[in-house]
């Protein structure tokens, strides 16, 4: 293997979501955050690579944003005790958190990349996408949200937005597809199928 001046990692701040769709691996399992102890073992592993110059991170869980606080002190320990630079930060998540000051502060740390899902249209979704405890409907509020993420961040950040398709929801595509770029326009937007294998009836 060569050197390389470049390390790309993958992060899971919390395994704890604020939804509860039924087909979730997590399933009901305790939901963990990363610990202070976690994060200088993540700092230590980052330098252990003295050659790496550049540092793609990529955050996921559960859902991301529940642990936002644990991403801006991950991101700040990296800035001050790394000499590797963080190039690229991208996120996948749910966006039902994705308030204002999340965005603001997401684009003060570098962020460059979104990934959001949808179960479908607005029906289909909320029948699978709901929150934890009470099962309201979150579609609503994650295009509210959406549409402050595409007003307030700059041209070149980029939102995929990964539409799945299943048996129950396989008519909502082409809808969503359309409603979305008409919407958004398609500078910044990137809606696209994400196709659902279903393993168990």
């Amino acid at each position: 293997i060569g050197v390389t001046d470049s390390l790309n990692l993958v992060i899971a701040p919390t395994t704890g979501c604020n939804f509860a769709c039924p087909y979730c691996f997590e399933g009901e399992k305790t939901s963990k955050i990363i610990t202070d102890e976690v994060i200088e073992n993540l700092i230590c592993f980052i330098n252990g690579y003295s050659s790496v110059k550049r540092l793609d991170l990529t955050w996921y869980g559960g859902e991301p944003l529940m642990a936002f606080s644990k991403i801006k002190q991950i991101v700040h320990r990296i800035k001050k005790c790394c000499n590797a630079e963080i190039c690229s930060q991208s996120i996948i998540t749910n966006a039902y958190l994705l308030s204002d000051n999340v965005i603001r502060d997401m684009m003060d740390l570098g962020f460059t990349h979104i990934q959001i899902s949808f179960d479908g249209d607005e029906e289909n979704h909320n029948k699978t996408r709901f929150l934890k405890g009470n099962k309201v409907g979150t579609f609503a509020k994650i295009i509210d949200n959406l549409d402050n993420l595409v007003r307030q961040t700059p041209d070149d950040f980029k939102i995929d937005l990964r539409i799945n398709v299943n048996k129950e929801n396989e008519n909502d595509f082409a809808a969503l597809y359309k409603k979305l770029i008409q919407r958004y326009g398609t500078q910044k937007i990137n809606p696209y199928p994400g196709f659902i294998r279903e393993t168990s009836k």
